[in-house]
């Protein structure tokens, strides 16, 4: 019987011919005798690594998943590799993926995202390796496309220190957990049935409506929207404008009127169904408001557990009017539009002065404020050091696209 000529012989040569080529990667035999490539998988620290003979493996360090150099079949392009997309983080740490190599081909990173607190800045794709590609690292969580850094990311501070605060769903909860805690006169504490205050999903903003009330009649269902953390010393900076209808049978002062509360009592402890229960108002209006002419007044509100009061030289013993601010009524008239976003600051402290900004329109903190009080503040005959602050519901529909907190020692 006739030997079948040259089975050997085409073996040993082609084993030579891989030999040949290790540095591309190696090959592998389809011959189910041969030895195949080294090919396989191995998993990264949080990302995929495929490799040929010789290749790297390809992590993502804390961050998403990487893509991973791809293997060839047994191993035959060892030398391409798609390089990783770094993994996001938005945490604050570093992400970043390594190419594919093939035996003896150089080892290609690609610069995964850096994302700080705030989310951060994407990273720039990596070289890759010989035939590979790279992706830049993807932005953190409030890190924008193509490396702008967003102020204060989702449940992370910005490079100045200022934390988001923003509800970040239904729940009225922020990135961190923190409650946003509703009161609504004439319900019970934390309820809101009538969905007053809302996280408005298709925008990312905090929403204060009417458009569930019946008959959209306001009826006195006067409110605050506690951030449910109490704070001694602190910042707190906010983007909002008012918008329309006015809600029907509003109260009289409401036209485009609303106001943050600083040095608020417990709002789990609230009791007797107040207008307001106790806190320092500074109103916050637009141009034309029947709250007054001027941003930023102090209004003594109506609740009777408030007084006797103390704010800043002037001694309160019961509720009605408004301490005037240092804005001109020329300034609030162009400057305060209802529906043009004004951003405000209030840096609140326990012993010194409690000052409240309006940025300029094209947003930067002016050198003087426009109201201040100094320390100490009483409310119902006691000295006040921290408490909690709350957005104010007073008629008109209104919306706030950014509200930061920046604490400070």
């Amino acid at each position: 019987m006739m030997k079948k000529p040259g089975l050997a012989c085409s073996r040993a040569l082609f084993w030579a011919l891989c030999a040949a080529a290790a540095g591309a990667g190696g090959c592998q035999s389809n011959d189910s005798t041969g030895t195949p490539g080294t090919g396989g998988q191995s998993t990264g620290s949080g990302g995929r690594a495929d490799s040929g003979s010789g290749g790297s493996e390809t992590s993502a360090s804390g961050g998403s998943k990487g893509s991973g150099g791809v293997a060839s079949s047994g191993g035959s392009n060892g030398s391409g590799g798609v390089a990783s997309s770094g993994g996001s983080n938005g945490s604050g740490g570093s992400a970043a993926g390594t190419g594919g190599a093939g035996t003896g081909g150089a080892e290609t990173t690609a610069s995964g995202g850096t994302t700080g607190a705030s989310g951060g800045s994407s990273g720039g794709g990596g070289q890759a390796g010989q035939g590979g590609s790279s992706a830049g690292g993807r932005s953190g969580t409030a890190g924008a496309a193509g490396g702008a850094t967003a102020t204060g990311g989702a449940g992370g501070a910005s490079a100045g220190g200022w934390v988001n605060i923003m509800p970040v769903s239904d729940a009225l909860k922020d990135a961190n957990g923190v409650q946003w805690y509703p009161y609504v006169k004439g319900y019970t504490p934390g309820m809101d049935p009538l969905k007053t205050f809302r996280y408005d999903a298709s925008t990312g903003y905090l929403v204060v409506t009417y458009a569930d009330y019946p008959n959209g009649s306001f009826d006195n269902h006067l409110g605050l929207i506690y951030y449910d953390k109490k704070v001694t010393n602190y910042k707190v900076r906010f983007e909002y404008h008012f918008k329309d209808p006015q809600a029907k049978n509003p109260v009289s002062w409401g036209k485009n009127n609303s106001g943050i509360f600083v040095f608020c009592t417990d709002p789990h402890m609230i009791t007797g169904n107040p207008d307001f229960p106790t806190g320092i108002e500074i109103q916050l209006l637009g141009y034309q408001s029947a709250g007054g002419d001027v941003n930023g007044q102090i209004c003594l509100n109506s609740t009777v557990g408030m007084y006797p009061a103390k704010v800043g030289s002037m001694n309160v013993s019961g509720p009605g009017g408004c301490l005037k601010s240092m804005q001109s009524a020329s300034d609030f008239k162009t400057q305060n539009a209802a529906a043009t976003w004004v951003t405000v600051e209030v840096d609140v402290t326990a012993t010194g002065t409690t000052s409240l900004y309006q940025y300029t329109a094209d947003g930067m903190k002016p050198a003087s404020p426009i109201q201040t009080f100094a320390a100490p503040v009483k409310t119902g005959g006691q000295t006040v050091t921290s408490g909690w602050f709350s957005l104010q519901s007073e008629s008109q529909p209104c919306e706030f696209r950014k509200i930061e907190l920046m604490e400070n020692p």
